[in-house]
C-alpha cells in the first residue's frame, strides 16, 4: 500500500504501537507480528462498536450468557497462558464463522456496513493462532497495551493500517515475506496512464497489500473532485462494491490487503487468495475488466506444472512473466486498459512464447510507450475489442 495513505492516529497511539511491535519481537518476523496486532485490534475494535454503534446492536444477542467470553474485555481478566488458550480454542473459531452466526440474529437483509465488518473479520481469523513463540506473560502485557488505546481512536479503522504501516516500514518487513513494494512514483505514473473512472472495473491480478488497487483508487476520487462530475450514486456504490478487487498468493499478505481495503470503505471480499494463473477461467474471466494494473513476480515457481487455461499452446511456459502478460490481456474487455511492470528481458527474450506474445501485443494491442527507469521494464497496454477481434485501441509500454 502507498506510504502515503496511511498515517498514525496520534503520537501516543502510535507509541502504542511501537511498544506492541517491541513486546511482540520474540515471536516472529515484523508480519508475524502485525498479524498479531491486528487480530487483537480487531477484537477490540468489534467490542467497542457493540457498544457505541447502533447498526451493531442486533449483534449484542450473539455475546449473552457465557459468551461474554468472547469478547476482548473478558481477555483482561485471564492469566498469560489462559489468554492463549481462549483465543486459539475458542475465540480464533467463533469469529472464523461469525458471518453465518450473526445471521441467525439479522432479521432481513444485514447492513453493508455490518457486513463489511464481519467479511473481514471472518478473512483474518480463518487459521489464525498465536504460536507457542508467543509467550503466556508477553501476550497479558500485549493485552493490556491493546486496552490503553483510547477509544475514540480504536473506532478510527485507520488504526488497522498504521499496524499494518508499521510492520511494513520496519527493515525487514516486506523482505521477510520475499514481498516487492513498486515504489510509489512507478505505481502514479501507471495509474494516471491507464486513467481509471467510476465506470471501471479495477483489477490486479497479484495484488500483495494492493498498493496499485488504493492509488487507483485515490485517483479516481481526485479526478471526480477536480473535475467536479461525480457519478450517479447507483454507479458510486457499484464502484464501492465491485469495482476494485485483486488476487493475492499469501495469506498473510492477503489479510493485509482485505484489512485495507475495509479501511477505505472498499468490499475486502474482494481481495481473493490463490494462484492467479491457475484461478483464471476463461469461460468467466475473459472480458471480465476495464482496468489491469500490476507488477507480477519474476520468475516466479509455479503451483502446476503447466497452465492450458491461460495459454493451451504455451501452457508448460517456465518463465511466468509471459503467462501473467497473457493472462491479464485476455483479462480485458472492449476499450480495456492495462499497466504493467516486467522484467528487462521482456522484449528480447528469444523463446517462442514470448516471440508470440510480442506479436500478440504488436498486432492486437497499440503500444504507446516504453520506459526504463532502471533494470526493470514497466509495460502499460490498451487494446479495445470487437466481435471477438482486437482493433485498433490505445496501448502503451513503459521501460
Amino acid at each position: 500500500m502507498g506510504r502515503s495513505t496511511v498515517h498514525y492516529a496520534d503520537n501516543e497511539t502510535n507509541n502504542i504501537l511501537k511498544r506492541l511491535h517491541n513486546k511482540l519481537r520474540p515471536a516472529g518476523t515484523p508480519v508475524e507480528r502485525v498479524e498479531y496486532i491486528i487480530e487483537l485490534l480487531l477484537l477490540r475494535i468489534f467490542e467497542a462498536k457493540l457498544k457505541q454503534d447502533g447498526t451493531f446492536i442486533p449483534l449484542r444477542k450473539l455475546f449473552e450468557g457465557e459468551n461474554y467470553r468472547l469478547l476482548f474485555s473478558h481477555l483482561l481478566s485471564l492469566t498469560g497462558d489462559q489468554v492463549l488458550s481462549e483465543l486459539n480454542k475458542n475465540i480464533f473459531p467463533f469469529y472464523a464463522s461469525i458471518l453465518t452466526k450473526a445471521r441467525q440474529v439479522i432479521s432481513g437483509n444485514m447492513p453493508t456496513k455490518m457486513q463489511d465488518q464481519l467479511v473481514l473479520m471472518e478473512e483474518v481469523f480463518a487459521n489464525s493462532n498465536f504460536t507457542n513463540n508467543v509467550k503466556g506473560g508477553v501476550i497479558a502485557e500485549v493485552i493490556g497495551l491493546v486496552n490503553e488505546i483510547d477509544e475514540q481512536w480504536v473506532l478510527k479503522t485507520d488504526l488497522l493500517g498504521d499496524a499494518i504501516e508499521s510492520a511494513l516500514s520496519e527493515t525487514g518487513g516486506t523482505k521477510d515475506l520475499g514481498l516487492y513494494r513498486t515504489p510509489d512514483h512507478i505505481r502514479k505514473m501507471l495509474v494516471e496512464m491507464v486513467d481509471p473512472d467510476f465506470t471501471d472495473v479495477i483489477f490486479d491480478p497479484a495484488c500483495g497489500t494492493s498498493g496499485f488497487l488504493f492509488n487507483a483508487y485515490e485517483y479516481v476520487i481526485e479526478k471526480a473532485r477536480k473535475t467536479r462530475r461525480f457519478p450517479p450514486e447507483h454507479i458510486a456504490n457499484q464502484f464501492y462494491r465491485a469495482g476494485i478487487g485483486g488476487i493475492e498468493y499469501q495469506g498473510r499478505i492477503r489479510k493485509m490487503a482485505a484489512v485495507n481495503m475495509y479501511i477505505r470503505g472498499l468490499n475486502p471480499h474482494n481481495i481473493a487468495q490463490g494462484d492467479s494463473l491457475k484461478m483464471y477461467d476463461p469461460s468467466s474471466d475473459a472480458g471480465s475488466k476495464s482496468v489491469v494494473i500490476a507488477n507480477p513476480p519474476f520468475g516466479a515457481e509455479r503451483d502446476q506444472p503447466a497452465y492450458p487455461n491461460v495459454w493451451e499452446e504455451y501452457s508448460k511456459e517456465s518463465e511466468t512473466t509471459i503467462l501473467f502478460v497473457k493472462l491479464m490481456f485476455d483479462l480485458l474487455k472492449q476499450g480495456g486498459r492495462c499497466a504493467v511492470v516486467v522484467s528487462e528481458g521482456f522484449l528480447t527474450w528469444g523463446q517462442n512464447s514470448a516471440c508470440a506474445l510480442r506479436k500478440l501485443l504488436l498486432n492486437e494491442a497499440n503500444l504507446r510507450a516504453c520506459h526504463q527507469p532502471s533494470a526493470r521494464c514497466v509495460c502499460v497496454e490498451e487494446w479495445s475489442r470487437h466481435q471477438g477481434r482486437h482493433t485498433a485501441g490505445r496501448s502503451e509500454i513503459e521501460f
